[in-house]
């Protein structure tokens, strides 16, 4: 609920339990209190040192804003968040993006995930980085629909698509640790 030691001007304010930095446990002081001790002397807590894409049609700030509070960074005058994959894919062709995460289904009439997961790893292919992308979404069986046919086209499989990127159950910690799985 608060970035940057603020809290954003909204009407009404959700304390999103499922989506923080763990999962939800029995107590919230233990929720609340114990994962930020872990994380601090795990020496997980800090920057990650990788800019960070997402795209996602209702709700991509706070998607963003909850993976920078996790330690992935922003670019000083360039977007982060983005509503479809249109605008998204031509911010990536002006900008440097070290990670992508993209919601699968972004409404009726607009660019699906799949296509532009395969359209951004050409991008990132063709501009020397090394493609860090991947696709979360409520349906599992859409998530593994897009890993298989990103496999066949040979978008090369960077993160594991089903287990950790459910938007029902996706952490941004969890999501960090796959990515710092890449940096090795």
């Amino acid at each position: 609920m608060v970035y940057n030691h603020k809290l954003p001007q909204k009407s009404s304010y959700t304390a999103d339990l499922g989506h923080g930095l763990f999962s939800p446990v029995d107590s919230l002081t233990h929720f609340v209190g114990e994962p930020f001790v872990v994380l601090v002397k795990s020496n997980r807590a800090g920057s990650i040192g990788l800019t960070i894409m997402v795209v996602d049609d209702e709700h991509p700030e706070e998607w963003y804003h909850r993976l920078l509070a996790a330690g992935f960074e922003e670019k000083e005058g360039q977007q982060g968040m983005f509503r479809d994959c249109e605008t998204a894919l031509e911010a990536l062709e002006r900008g440097h993006y070290d990670v992508i995460l993209t919601d699968l289904e972004l409404g009726e009439g607009k660019m699906g995930g799949i296509e532009f997961v395969e359209r951004a790893y050409e991008v990132q292919k063709r501009k020397g980085i090394k493609p860090r992308i991947s696709v979360f979404s409520y349906n599992d069986k859409k998530l593994k629909e897009a890993e298989d046919r990103l496999h066949r086209s040979g978008v090369q499989k960077v993160f594991h698509q089903v287990d950790y990127n459910n938007k029902g159950t996706f952490t941004a910690t969890q999501f960090k640790e796959e990515v710092s799985y890449t940096l090795k």
